[in-house]
């Protein structure tokens, strides 16, 4: 899988990701890329990217939030408009999915 290529310590987290929205019942296709793995409804909603090997980004289509908590702005033109960076595989995703579950309803 060319998208963790060096950093595979993230996949368990990506599947953690996955698995809990797979939970929430809600309809999304996930579609795997050169370096992200994409989460689309009728349109992109999010994308989910081993940045490196000490990070892991959630960037996630909401325009108009207020960046609050771990949630930050991108820079205008970016694909997402906002992202929740992750620095540890154990990482607490209730928000992470909370804001993935808003970004596909609004869809």
């Amino acid at each position: 899988d060319s998208v963790f290529k060096g950093k595979e310590n993230w996949k368990p987290l990506h599947e953690r990701i996955v698995e809990g929205l797979q939970a929430t019942g809600l309809e999304f296709e996930l579609s795997g890329k050169k370096k992200y793995y994409s989460i689309r409804t009728s349109k992109q909603v999010a994308c989910l990217v081993p940045a490196t090997q000490g990070r892991f980004e959630v960037r996630i289509n909401i325009k108009g939030h207020e960046p609050v908590g771990n949630l930050q702005l991108m820079k205008a033109g970016s694909m997402c408009s906002h992202a929740i960076h992750l620095t540890e595989e154990n990482a607490d995703l209730s928000e992470v999915l909370l804001w993935l579950e808003r970004a596909i309803q609004r869809t």
